[in-house]
């Protein structure tokens, strides 16, 4: 729990979440909003950074953690998590109505071990 404390004589000190804690908390956020907060916080832990397992995106978002979305020109694969489901799915986007709405974070791996990401709300 954030905010949870131990007990170190007279001062109090914020307890570190484990992964599991805050995939539980990315299961019942509601909204991308509250999804994209676990997930900066699994950032702050240092759950999602550079040369951490790629296991911890997929423990921590599971299924909106499309993973396999393609390599990039330095032959880094890279998946997205959509805090939002996608529009349009089965059929072609209408116009005026994106495909992709609110956040997401973009996941860039070599032999499942991440090496860049990027947390965003811009879609182009």
């Amino acid at each position: 729990m954030v905010g949870a404390a131990i007990d170190r004589g007279c001062i109090q000190t914020p307890r570190e979440q484990t992964l599991a804690e805050l995939a539980s908390a990315y299961r019942a956020a509601k909204g991308d909003d509250a999804k994209r907060d676990v997930c900066i916080r699994a950032i702050d832990l240092g759950y999602i950074k550079v040369t951490a397992p790629l296991e911890n995106v997929r423990a921590l978002c599971g299924a909106d953690f499309d993973e396999k979305v393609g390599t990039d020109p330095h032959d880094r694969q890279y998946g997205i998590v959509h805090f939002t489901p996608m529009q349009g799915v089965g059929r072609p986007p209408s116009a005026g109505s994106p495909y992709f709405v609110g956040w997401y974070l973009v996941v860039y791996y070599y032999h499942d071990q991440i090496d860049r990401y990027n947390l965003s709300n811009t879609h182009k």
